[in-house]
């Protein structure tokens, strides 16, 4: 894990997720163009009774770990189904990147809609990051769900289960980048190509900003445009190791423990369910062994039994 140099610019991000919820709406059309294509329904839309959006909430980036995925990894473990992405919405709001829909007709009311297209979209981009990261302390390249191809004059890097082009770096382009590294060199292609996709998402959803604190003083933050944003600011976070943020030692799931003790591994819970499970078969063991006792012959012959 990467450590910082200097301490990081401290996150700063409201949001708000109506209290009603979203739906999706398969009636609307959009001139929005996605892609090179036209947008295409199903739409997720606010809920028609929601008339107000619910309390503005801080996302815990500044804030000690809770044991909890962070929400850059829930996104990206989310399911790129309608039920999966709507329950995700009406817990955390819209991604914020929508554009104007409305039903088909003249004078039709126009409003912010967001196409399952983008959130499947975006759902495989963080996927396809997080993988990447995951990707760099790997162990055995044949296990590796990442793939790293060195040639004469290039180096491409392919996530083995995801389509698409893959990530193609040239000696001209990326010179330091050869004399450093030779073909038994994964981590280094595999930093490259996350560093690609990472800033390529941030130098449009996130920017520098000043807050005033309630001292006077002005303080420099990282302000998200909405909340995609803020998962890709989060992600940064956790690659550049502000926060603390591992993997599970009992169930593999990433938690974040930062200002946590340093000693940490796993989460309470599966702590909780592994010693329960180990005074289960302490239990069961002890059983047994009383069972075996009560039947063990005496002086070679089997005891009577009672007549």
């Amino acid at each position: 894990m990467l450590q910082p140099e200097q301490p990081v610019e401290l996150f700063y991000f409201t949001w708000r997720a109506p209290d009603r919820g979203f739906i999706w709406r398969d009636d609307l059309i959009s001139e929005t163009h996605f892609s090179g294509n036209r947008e295409k329904p199903p739409y997720l839309v606010l809920h028609p009774e929601s008339r107000q959006l619910g309390t503005p909430w801080v996302l815990p980036f500044d804030e000690p770990g809770n044991e909890q995925a962070p929400l850059f990894e829930q996104f990206a473990r989310l399911a790129p189904t309608q039920d999966a992405i709507q329950a995700f919405a009406n817990q955390h709001g819209w991604l914020g990147i929508g554009g104007q829909v409305h039903p088909p007709g003249p004078n039709a009311r126009v409003q912010t809609g967001e196409s399952l297209a983008q959130w499947r979209h975006e759902i495989g981009a963080m996927r396809l990051a997080t993988t990447l990261w995951r990707a760099v302390d790997w162990g055995h390249e044949q296990d590796s769900p990442v793939l790293v191809r060195w040639e004469t004059d290039r180096v491409t890097v392919t996530v083995r289960a995801r389509r698409g082009f893959p990530f193609v770096f040239h000696r001209g382009d990326w010179p330091y980048l050869f004399p450093r590294s030779h073909r038994a060199d994964r981590k280094s292609p595999v930093l490259a190509a996350l560093q690609q996709l990472l800033n390529k998402k941030l130098v449009d959803m996130a920017s520098p900003c000043v807050v005033l604190d309630r001292r006077g003083n002005l303080n420099g933050r990282v302000r998200p445009r909405h909340l995609l944003g803020a998962l890709w600011v989060q992600l940064y976070q956790a690659i550049l190791g502000y926060r603390r943020i591992i993997p599970c030692r009992h169930c593999g799931e990433l938690m974040d423990v930062t200002g946590g003790r340093s000693t940490k591994q796993a989460h309470f819970r599966c702590v909780h369910r592994v010693k329960m499970n180990r005074y289960l078969r302490h239990r069961v063991q002890k059983r047994e062994e009383g069972t075996r006792q009560r039947h063990k012959p005496r002086n070679g012959k089997r005891s009577a039994g009672r007549t």
